[in-house]
């Protein structure tokens, strides 16, 4: 994800004049507005996309160094998807459509593994490298704060390995730092907790059968 494909987060061609970049931005900003979408994270973030977007193609530096990286990025064979470009709108969507189908799942039957590898494909190499350097840190937030929702039926294992990947963009002055220390802190404690309560368990039935033996005697 190192570069946006503006161009399809307007649902434009490369080859856009000026007056389809400003009639595709009214139409998709009237769309995905804020006020209309007051409690979908996932619009207002793809609102700032669509602003990010328009910014940079009206203004004629800004639209010139980014034409001029977008025609690097080709001619070392990376190519961008207009039709579902990798961003960080598209990371939050993916991630909270997995948080759907996982709050309709039973907890105890889940299939922990397969979750974790859904998780890790989503946050991906190159998708962890993109929200590194996203500028606006409330997506990255929602992402991880999602993530973590997802990810409560994981295991102390499962949830290390995911917490270190999403320990990759976010950063120590961010919201979300203080939520995974939280989670994996939450994780430790229930793996300890599994550790003693079987043996605890398996003493005080001892102790409940000897008093029992005492009494009846």
């Amino acid at each position: 994800m190192a570069l946006k494909d503006y161009y399809g987060i307007l649902e434009l061609g490369p080859q856009a004049s000026d007056r389809e970049i400003k009639k595709a931005y009214r139409r998709l900003a009237m769309t995905y507005h804020p006020d209309k979408h007051p409690e979908d994270p996932v619009a207002a973030a793809y609102f700032r996309e669509i602003q990010e977007a328009y910014d940079t193609l009206t203004d004629p530096d800004k639209k010139d160094a980014y034409l001029q990286q977008r025609w690097y990025e080709k001619s070392v064979g990376r190519r961008m998807s207009a039709m579902n470009p990798l961003t960080s709108v598209n990371i939050l969507k993916d991630m909270l459509h997995l948080d759907k189908y996982i709050s309709r799942q039973d907890a105890y039957h889940i299939d922990r593994s397969g979750l974790l590898n859904h998780l890790l494909q989503i946050l991906s190499p190159e998708a962890v490298e993109g929200l590194k350097t996203e500028a606006d840190r409330n997506i990255t937030h929602e992402i991880l704060l999602t993530a973590l929702r997802c990810a409560k039926p994981l295991e102390f294992e499962q949830a290390a390995t995911l917490s270190q990947r999403l320990a990759l963009f976010c950063r120590e002055e961010d919201k979300g730092s203080h939520e995974l220390h939280e989670y994996m802190s939450d994780k430790s404690r229930k793996k300890q907790w599994d550790n003693v309560r079987i043996p605890l368990i398996l003493t005080t039935s001892l102790i409940i059968c000897y008093l029992i033996y005492r009494v009846a005697k």
